[in-house]
């Protein structure tokens, strides 16, 4: 069997005339072009806290790993946007509150509760585009912010994150 035939509109597998690698690439054994990774050694994890889509600054990323103390979710998102987001930016798992776009309630006062009283979540991040929001999470973000105490930078414009433990649940 014959291998890929290269860039489309070219049969002969090479790459047109004028065309550029892939910056950054470099060949390996094979001759093949092997994307590297961008030096700079910083790994970029999103802006700010809470940041687009619910990722997290790297020094806040790094508290979180190092404080989850075997809990099961690293923490807990407005919808299933923000948590996908910071599942790639951290690898780590972000449990979703709201659904996909955050209406819905896939996370109930009773659900947190059980959560945090097993010790498998600790983390919520409430208030901008990473939190509880709408009519129907009001009571969610207010047991949160009464119970939790608040960690991380003091404001954001993309919301506030809370610790919860076993002694919070009532």
């Amino acid at each position: 069997p014959q291998g890929g035939r290269g860039l489309p509109g070219n049969q002969d597998g090479q790459r047109p005339q004028g065309s550029q690698g892939s910056q950054g690439s470099q060949s390996d054994q094979n001759g093949q072009g092997a994307p590297q990774p961008p030096s700079g050694g910083q790994q970029r994890t999103g802006g700010g806290m809470g940041g687009p889509g619910g990722s997290l600054d790297s020094a806040t990323l790094a508290y979180l790993k190092k404080h989850k103390d075997g809990a099961t979710w690293l923490r807990a998102v407005a919808n299933d946007q923000s948590a996908a987001s910071a599942i790639l930016a951290g690898h780590e798992p972000v449990i979703s509150m709201g659904g996909w776009s955050g209406s819905d309630d896939a996370m109930t006062l009773a659900k947190l509760k059980q959560l945090v009283k097993a010790g498998k979540l600790h983390y919520v991040q409430v208030g901008g585009s990473a939190g509880p929001s709408g009519s129907s999470k009001t009571g969610l973000t207010d047991w949160i912010t009464k119970h939790g105490t608040k960690v991380g930078p003091k404001s954001s414009n993309s919301g506030s994150l809370y610790r919860l433990d076993p002694s919070d649940v009532g």
